[in-house]
């Protein structure tokens, strides 16, 4: 049941939250629209369009903008009643701190869990919409609707052994130009290579034609060619690879959205359950960047672990110094989240250990300022 005090901490906290959540969306959005703004109004994009441009582009931005608002309205918030001596008030009347705040305490658990849900279900979908609403406008209106073709792709897959490169790639229409593929045994040696002029996916028979190409085979025990054959068109019905897979494995595992990784990572479980067992550099940096996904929405929850030891230092304290206080918990989080993940990739952790464990280590940090203040 909620106190009195309880609503009345809650009204001040959510005062600052409105203003420093509108302050932090609002930078967010000025430094896309000093990149970005001028080439649309260039283009004669009609403000309707830009301004449902930039509707889409903030669910992108909330997992960056809550958290920091969340933390500064707290240590405003919290920083104004122990100014007032509200904080000390309530102390002695027999109310701890951990109480007085408790309202908080839950606002920041369902802060987490909203952005759990939009981390999982809301972002991937309006950043979808709003890639594709982008390259749109990136065209004139005598192209309504542009081709997607990524330049340059190149994926090696240690799960089959196979080394691919395609000049250019439309992974909607799933053609491919300029083709090479090179199959290896488990030592590594090349055992085949196909040259194509082009490629073409077929999503429902799930197997690659190759038109117009080069066949050669190499030698298992010497390693030279001993065969050439030249083609008009040549299917391979083996090969698990579709193009939404190399054009997720063409981003950077940081450019990946959560359901990106999920699809990538579910592939990858798929062709260990085949018996092909991997563990490279990138597996492990996609599996440590899908917990961390898992975890971070959860920072409110570390945040406010932060914020409530720092702002009740005692009242003849300046107030500069839970702030420096703050700043010094979250540069140690940041240093201990680089820590975990070159630990994670070394192999000294596992991927959810690697994401977990900053928060606990933090945990054990701030746990001696509870005992000097709470």
């Amino acid at each position: 049941m909620f106190r009195t005090s309880d609503r009345y901490i809650f009204t001040e906290w959510l005062r600052y939250f409105s203003l420093c959540l509108s302050l932090s969306l609002g930078i967010l959005l000025l430094e896309d629209m000093y990149n970005h703004l001028h080439t649309l109004l260039q283009q004669g994009v009609p403000f309707l369009k830009i301004g449902y441009y930039y509707f889409l582009l903030c669910p992108q931005l909330s997992h960056l903008a809550i958290p920091v608002a969340f933390f500064l309205s707290l240590l405003l918030a919290l920083g104004q009643l122990r100014q007032h001596n509200e904080i000390a008030a309530f102390q002695t009347s027999g109310i701890s701190l951990l109480g007085i705040t408790r309202s908080l305490a839950l606002v920041s658990v369902m802060l987490s869990s909203l952005l759990t849900y939009f981390q999982c279900h809301l972002i991937p979908h309006t950043q979808q919409i709003f890639q594709e609403y982008q390259r749109q406008l990136a065209h004139s209106s005598e192209d309504p609707q542009p081709r997607k073709v990524l330049y340059h792709v190149g994926w090696n897959d240690v799960q089959q052994h196979r080394l691919w490169y395609m000049r250019e790639l439309e992974p909607s229409q799933g053609i491919a130009i300029a083709v090479n593929l090179h199959e290896k045994d488990a030592d590594g040696h090349e055992k085949r290579r196909i040259s194509a002029a082009r490629a073409f996916f077929n999503a429902e028979t799930k197997r690659w034609t190759f038109y117009q190409g080069q066949m050669v085979t190499f030698d298992t025990q010497t390693y030279y060619p001993v065969s050439s054959i030249l083609f008009e068109c040549y299917d391979v019905e083996d090969l698990w690879s579709s193009p939404q897979l190399f054009a997720l494995h063409h981003k950077k595992p940081e450019e990946l959205t959560f359901k990106e990784l999920r699809t990538v990572l579910r592939h990858q479980r798929e062709v260990q359950v085949e018996g092909i067992l991997a563990e490279g550099s990138a597996l492990k940096s996609h599996r440590i960047l899908y917990w961390s996904y898992l975890f971070s929405p959860w920072s409110c929850c570390v945040l406010f672990m932060i914020a409530l030891p720092c702002a009740a230092v005692g009242i003849r304290t300046d107030s500069m110094a839970s702030i420096a206080k703050a700043a010094g918990f979250l540069f140690l989080f940041y240093l201990l989240s680089h820590g975990c993940r070159a630990l994670g990739l070394c192999g000294f952790l596992t991927p959810p250990l690697a994401a977990v464990c900053p928060y606990l280590l933090l945990a054990l940090c701030v746990i001696p300022s509870y005992r000097l203040h709470i």
